[in-house]
């Protein structure tokens, strides 16, 4: 039935096109001036067809490429007085499709409506022992099971019977992982005079499962499900003249999440004990609100002055029911929950102002301030208990009691920031199209139960631009900025277990460097030469510990360069090529270390300098009716990282010589290649063909290095042949082929 209707509708628009035809010769342009302006629109339809060697889902990810026929609507315009409607589609029937609908009246009222689908295939050769499956739709089950006599037969003798037996029972028991997310939005603007009213509000829904780690005795991978709705919701308010704007607007958003608990089966126990658990149980994602009220305004004054501002004013939910400390029925009512709900709410307020001025041709200055404060006022969890009885309870469900009481009686520390944000520049414009500028950063933030309370940067830039010339344009800034911490709080290290010299990256003492710089070159009108360089050298600071017992981030680099041409011979005939390098250098501390001697012993030191670089390549040729009622377009693209590991250790080391590890690599190349042929200025046939293909070398997920769901000991102290219960997903390669047949039709 398909084929048949496919046929009619070919010969309908073929007889149509062959009417048009009769009546003049066919445009040179791919698409026709319509002669009637009121109403006109393309569709384009026709046949898909895939052969995929390898990893089918990493191929397809966000977009469904399976063999069958598609239909796109990439614009319908239709006009009647004062009503104006546009509607278009994209790949409709299938999981990506998209729609999108505008009706307005010009000045008055315009109202749009959108639904977009978008999957994301994860793996489609992943596997379990766990029942039940996830559905044909990807949905999970929010309880995963193993046979009582499975959990029994491993607890008497994991070493031999483990990987076997949890093979076994996988078999061949594939699924799906993927996510399918569904957003429906509409938005309405009246207006009313100086008078704009707008709301906008938007539906999103998720569904499927993806791979997730849980833990009861060793790793353990689960298809977790994924089942919420998220409802959002804009209004405004706003008022304008030629001299400035006023608005008010309100927002909300509830998220929903219908999969908040998930329960999975412990392989190497059957039934419940002390220290362990025969079962595991974790919340998910809570469902919560967030609401928050904003005022904003602009000015515009003399001299080329404007000013603007926006202020908001929030306050976020969460009141889920909390889930016991402990599914171990041995264990479940040793420990009581400090309260039955989250009762987590917090206030936020934000503020955005802009100051910009330009009082004459040579000078302008430019100032901005920004400011959120995020107040968390969830009440503490005071964990230690009074009566001397269990206060705690460890991931495998066993109880226990806090070594040192202080801990416990401190609480939980909910999260909470303060950030100010200032910036002062200027320019100066004193040779032709050339401006020169400079400017100041300042960043400084309250930081609640980090190892610094407080923390600010300063930042000092410069920089030059060339806009407005016929043969060059350019663009650069440098910047030289430190970061520092206040009110340093060891014991925030300490009842965190960490080394006290110790630094968190995002707040540690810092100076950097960094400079970019972006130029085009045009020398001739056929001719456009572009480049790019930017290089960053961070280095991290501890100045409250000798650099022996420093620990944490060091030294951060990162170097980029682009160099392409585009060249335009004609108006039917173009290209480029373009290639880019991106070098990318990290060095960090650390200490292999137990609690007590070794923990302050230098001599089991060492460094990881981890490397990552990419270079990759895009060339481009489109000849656009160079042949007669013909387009081609011509497109490859291509790119390879390598990931290095070099360990280092001082000269007094007491560790075993690591190990060195191989390097990662992956490589990623495309050729796309588009042809249509107009046999009329209506009706045009076309082919399109894609060439993707992925290679990848890594030395934790290759196929080559890992396979199986039951994985063995890779690490000192683990039962023999017991490490970790994956669900087969790893990188795999793929080399693909795509191919479409698609007939165009425009009026």
């Amino acid at each position: 039935m398909r084929t048949r209707m496919l046929v009619w509708t070919v010969a309908i628009l073929m007889a149509s096109a062959t009417a048009q035809a009769q009546h003049g010769a066919m445009p040179s342009q791919s698409l026709i001036r319509p002669t009637n302006p009121n109403i006109f629109g393309e569709i384009d339809f026709g046949g898909r067809v895939s052969t995929i060697d390898g990893d089918n889902a990493r191929y397809q990810r966000y977009r469904d490429l399976a063999d069958g026929g598609f239909l796109d609507l990439p614009g319908l315009h239709w006009e009647k007085e004062t009503t104006v409607v546009d509607l278009a589609a994209r790949n409709v029937g299938w999981k990506d499709q998209r729609f999108q609908l505008a009706v307005q009246r010009p000045g008055t009222l315009r109202v749009r409506f959108m639904y977009d689908q978008i999957p994301m295939f994860i793996s489609r050769d992943t596997r379990t022992p766990y029942d039940t499956l996830p559905d044909e739709n990807g949905l999970g089950s929010g309880t995963l099971r193993l046979s009582d006599q499975l959990q029994a037969a491993i607890q008497a003798n994991p070493t031999t019977t483990f990987r076997p037996l949890i093979e076994a029972a996988a078999g061949d028991r594939f699924y799906e992982s993927r996510l399918r997310r569904d957003t429906v939005g509409l938005d309405a603007r009246y207006t009313l005079g100086d008078v704009d009213a707008t709301i906008n509000y938007v539906n999103t829904g998720k569904q499927g499962n993806i791979p997730f780690g849980a833990y009861l005795q060793i790793p353990i991978e689960v298809p977790l499900p994924i089942d919420s709705r998220t409802n959002d919701v804009r209004t405004s308010l706003e008022w304008s003249n030629p001299k400035g704007m006023v608005r008010a607007g309100w927002d909300g958003s509830w998220y929903d999440n219908r999969a908040s608990q998930f329960v999975w089966d412990n392989p190497q126990r059957s039934v419940d004990s002390a220290t362990a658990s025969s079962q595991g149980r974790l919340a998910t994602w809570p469902s919560n609100n967030m609401l928050s009220f904003n005022v904003g305004g602009a000015y515009r004054m003399p001299s080329r002055t404007t000013i603007n501002g926006v202020f908001a004013f929030g306050r976020w939910n969460q009141d889920a029911t909390l889930l016991p400390f402990t599914i171990n029925s041995v264990n479940a009512a040793l420990v009581p929950l400090p309260r039955a709900t989250a009762d987590a709410h917090a206030n936020t307020s934000s503020a955005v102002v802009n100051f910009v001025s330009k009082p004459s041709q040579f000078f302008d200055v430019s100032a901005r301030y920004r400011l959120y404060d995020f107040d968390n006022r969830t009440p503490v969890f005071v964990l230690a208990r009074t009566d001397g009885g269990s206060d705690r309870i460890v991931a495998d469900g066993a109880a226990r009691t806090w070594s040192d009481p202080s801990i416990g009686k401190i609480g939980t520390e909910p999260l909470g920031h303060r950030r100010n944000y200032v910036d002062l520049d200027a320019g100066i414009t004193g040779v032709p199209n050339t401006t020169f500028r400079v400017g100041y950063g300042l960043y400084a933030a309250d930081t609640h139960f980090r190892v610094y309370e407080k923390v600010k940067e300063n930042t000092f830039r410069a920089g030059a631009d060339i806009v407005g010339n016929q043969y060059l344009s350019f663009r650069s800034i440098y910047e030289r900025s430190q970061r520092r911490g206040h009110d340093f709080d060891l014991l925030a290290l300490q009842f965190a277990a960490e080394q006290p010299g110790m630094r968190q990256f995002d707040v540690a003492a810092r100076d950097r460097n960094r400079f970019s710089a972006v130029a085009s070159l045009t020398p001739l009108a056929i001719v456009g030469v572009n480049a790019s360089v930017a290089w960053t050298k961070d280095a991290y600071l501890n100045e409250e510990t000798p650099e022996i017992d420093a620990f944490g981030l060091e030294d951060v680099s990162s170097k980029t360069y682009t160099f392409g041409v585009d060249l335009a011979p004609s108006e039917r005939v173009g290209g480029g090529i373009s290639f880019s390098i991106e070098d990318y250098d990290g060095l960090q501390r650390s200490r292999t270390a137990n609690p007590g001697v070794q923990q302050v012993d230098p001599t089991r030191n060492w460094k990881v300098n981890q490397g990552d670089k990419t270079w990759s390549a895009i060339a481009s040729l489109d000849v656009l009716r160079a042949i007669e009622n013909t387009e081609v377009r011509l497109s490859y693209n291509y790119s390879n990282y390598n990931g290095t590991y070099g360990f280092t250790l001082p000269a007094n080391t007491t560790l075993p010589t690591p190990q060195p590890l191989p390097d990662v690599i992956s490589t990623e190349s495309r050729a796309v290649a588009d042809m249509r042929y107009f046999i009329t200025r209506q009706v045009a046939v076309g082919l399109v063909y894609w060439y993707d293909s992925y290679d990848v070398e890594d030395f934790t997920l290759s196929p080559d290095v890992v396979s199986g769901v039951a994985q063995p000991a890779v690490e000192e102290g683990q039962t023999a042949t017991v490490n970790a219960l994956l669900l087969n997903y790893f990188y795999r390669p793929f080399t693909a082929h795509s191919a479409w047949v698609r007939l165009t039709y425009l009026w």
